[in-house]
């Protein structure tokens, strides 16, 4: 799965074709001090539009903020905000509303005023890019071309100096990006611990852990004794594998798709040992997660049934239980000194064990954050006890 095709639904700004401003990075005084080498590779470098990835600069924003959705709303806001002395003065256009603001430095606040109104927020940014950015052309070559500056419109939850890893559509000409179209500030992955409060304590259950290599032979069982049965068809990967490694793992004829952090298999492959030597080729360390055999509200007989099966089968298995937990998060999580605020803070999790009259939980969260924001849990589960 290509990189643009997964982060799409996370993009911050997708905007149509913008023309770059020409202040660029290393366009002033190009003309001067290259060699006879590297004008002829400039001069060589032919017009064409790509794709490209680049960890972009924020520079600055314009001191207003550009409202839309629901006009009452809209009215609400602007008047808080005058009210507040944060804006100075507000001008309805055709499909929006400009909020001008007192400096660039109040948009944080200003921002933070008008999430409550249910309502759009945009303001213009202003961007550079690294001096040279590979874009990658129609033919799947990547090449060299100068960064310039642009300027988008985004939610203004990114401090001014950010870097940012984006990507975006590029127009080169002359070795030099000149255009820029369908930008998407991707979301950067990020791990903490919290204390979350407990709201409920649901009922415990009891399934069992089957190998991976084991998981069809444990799946005919788990149908024969009408339990439910979760397959794992699919092999974990470190996520920092990269897209070229991906692809070349994608080429075995048992790999059914491949994205970052997991690699899909077909059903009836369970061949772990050369699965395992096929992605130690490429340099990639492999987990294989367990299957699951289940059954909601299952007896003592019903259990001793299928692992008296698995035994005879001789299929390894592990008995283990786990209570859901619904949790409350806190309303921010603090990273390596920086906050993200939760917008969604009720939460289920697995837990081994609970006390009954426990309060509160350490939680180690996964979690996706764009500026201050967390915008996606990827995964909350307790966390290790300190030793």
């Amino acid at each position: 799965m290509k990189k643009e095709t997964l982060y799409k639904i996370f993009a911050i700004a997708l905007v149509a074709i913008f023309i770059i401003e020409m202040a660029a990075i290393g366009i002033m005084n190009t003309a001067r001090g290259r060699t006879a080498q590297e004008e002829q590779s400039q001069a060589d470098q032919t017009s064409f539009i790509g794709s490209a990835e680049d960890n972009i600069t924020l520079l600055r924003y314009e001191p207003y903020l550009l409202l839309y959705g629901n006009q009452s709303q809209i009215e609400k806001a602007k008047k808080a905000l005058i009210e507040r002395k944060i804006a100075t003065y507000a001008t309805t256009l055709e499909d929006a509303t400009v909020i001008n603001l007192a400096s660039a430095a109040d948009l944080a606040m200003a921002y933070q005023e008008i999430e409550q109104y249910n309502i759009t927020a945009v303001a213009n940014a202003m961007f550079s890019m690294s001096e040279q950015v590979a874009v990658v052309g129609p033919t799947g070559e990547a090449r060299k071309a100068r960064g310039s500056s642009f300027k988008i419109q985004i939610s203004p939850i990114y401090p001014e100096g950010s870097k940012l890893p984006a990507i975006f559509a590029a127009q080169v000409e002359k070795g030099v990006i000149t255009g820029i179209g369908s930008v998407m500030i991707l979301p950067q992955t990020q791990e903490a611990e919290v204390e979350a409060e407990i709201e409920q304590i649901k009922q415990a259950s009891i399934y069992l852990e089957i190998s991976w290599k084991d998981r069809n032979r444990a799946k005919q069982i788990a149908k024969q004794k009408n339990a439910v049965f979760k397959e794992k068809s699919y092999i974990l990967v470190d996520e920092n594998v990269t897209d070229e490694q991906l692809g070349k793992a994608g080429q075995y004829e048992y790999v059914t798709a491949v994205q970052k952090g997991i690699i899909s298999v077909k059903n009836d492959f369970f061949d772990q040992e050369r699965a395992r030597a096929d992605l130690a080729a490429l340099n990639i360390n492999p987990t294989f997660p367990y299957s699951i055999i289940s059954m909601p509200n299952w007896t003592e007989s019903e259990i001793a049934s299928i692992k008296e099966e698995l035994e005879r089968q001789n299929i390894s298995y592990n008995a283990a239980s786990e209570v859901k937990v619904s949790v409350k998060l806190p309303s921010e999580i603090r990273k390596d000194g920086k906050s993200y605020a939760f917008s969604q803070r009720q939460y289920e999790i697995d837990a081994p064990a609970v006390q009954e009259n426990q309060k509160k939980m350490r939680l180690l969260v996964k979690f996706e954050a764009a500026g201050n924001k967390v915008i996606r849990i990827i995964e909350a589960k307790p966390a290790a006890e300190p030793e």
